[in-house]
């Protein structure tokens, strides 16, 4: 680890040290003595001690990778968030927009936290923080995913008013040759009613992504229906 150039607390090597001379006296001895006793006295006594500094040590082991992982992720979701950002009549967005880049920022931040955290020695806690930071990127990842479907409301509104003409057309052939499309047509006007919500929610700023992927959802069951 000391290698590796991380620090080590100075107990958890005073604690290793000591237990390794211990081990050294017993391999060494060829008898029973005063020293190998009492150096088995001491492994046994610190026993607890050493269960409890190796899981520490193995995420100091870990530390750096997770931090180079952690930076790595930090920068794919600047880059989406970048990405997200640009295009046609995002600016009506910019108050969900304005949401996920503070989502963003307060990743950045909680990963600072967790490297102050470990340079003060406070391993548990900087692997707590790590943890819910890795959580907060990928639900980060999943808001811009709706930020870049709010980016294209323009052209599903589109495709949605082309499907719904469509199933118009149909239903009036199938009616005309007879056909009870009753049902179909309570489709279409519940189709017709989403496709209005969206409308209105688009030219509403501030909406909330989530909102555009509900009422999304829920045109593309009456679709398949």
């Amino acid at each position: 680890l000391i290698g590796k150039g991380i620090a080590v607390p100075e107990a958890y090597e005073s604690l290793v040290g000591d237990l390794s001379g211990a081990i050294g006296i017993i391999k060494n001895a060829s008898e029973w003595t005063d020293e190998v006793e009492e150096a088995a006295n001491a492994i046994e006594e610190r026993q607890d001690e050493l269960h409890e500094v190796g899981p520490r040590l193995a995420m100091l082991e870990q530390w750096p990778k997770m931090q180079k992982q952690a930076q790595s992720q930090i920068a794919r979701l600047e880059k989406a968030l970048a990405r997200a950002k640009k295009g046609k009549g995002v600016e009506q967005y910019a108050e969900a927009i304005a949401k996920v880049a503070g989502e963003v920022a307060a990743i950045r931040s909680r990963l600072e936290e967790a490297k102050q955290l470990a340079a003060a020695g406070e391993f548990e806690e900087a692997m707590g923080e790590m943890e819910d930071f890795f959580e907060s990127v990928n639900e980060a990842h999943q808001s811009i995913g709706l930020l870049e479907q709010l980016r294209n409301t323009a052209r599903m509104l589109k495709n949605a008013e082309r499907d719904i003409s469509r199933f118009e057309k149909e239903v009036n052939r199938l009616e005309k040759r007879g056909k009870n499309v009753s049902a179909l047509r309570g489709f279409i006007a519940e189709g017709r009613s989403k496709l209005e919500e969206l409308k209105a929610l688009a030219k509403r700023g501030g909406a909330e992504p989530e909102d555009f992927f509900e009422l999304m959802q829920s045109m593309e069951e009456l679709r398949r229906r």
